[in-house]
């Protein structure tokens, strides 16, 4: 079964008035949206501390809270701007694998 046929089953087996009731079976079920995919400085810049985004090249990065609100990477002696993270990407792009909501918790 493809994808989008199981997603079609899924939609068929809990019709609904409320799209917000059917957007939560769904998310019970493991549908998710599209990842996010950064490819500048200011995409990254944008997402909050502790975020963590999975780098194209296999590299995974995280958002760390204090003076800047630097990048690090396992192995990195110190941390980097969102626009020194990118440059270090080269051409690859990074996607969100972990955004956390305002409390902290992700929004599952």
């Amino acid at each position: 079964m493809s994808d989008r046929d199981t997603l079609a089953a899924l939609i068929a087996e809990n019709r609904t008035e409320s799209g917000d009731d059917l957007a939560r079976w769904l998310l019970d079920h493991g549908v998710r949206p599209p990842a996010q995919v950064i490819e500048t400085p200011e995409a990254l810049e944008a997402l909050p501390v502790n975020s963590v985004v999975f780098v194209d090249d296999g590299r995974v990065w995280q958002r760390h809270p204090g003076p800047g609100q630097c990048w690090f990477e396992p192995g990195w002696t110190g941390g980097y701007t969102s626009t020194e993270a990118m440059q270090r990407a080269g051409d690859a792009r990074a996607t969100v694998v972990y955004l956390p909501t305002e409390n902290g918790e992700t929004d599952a």
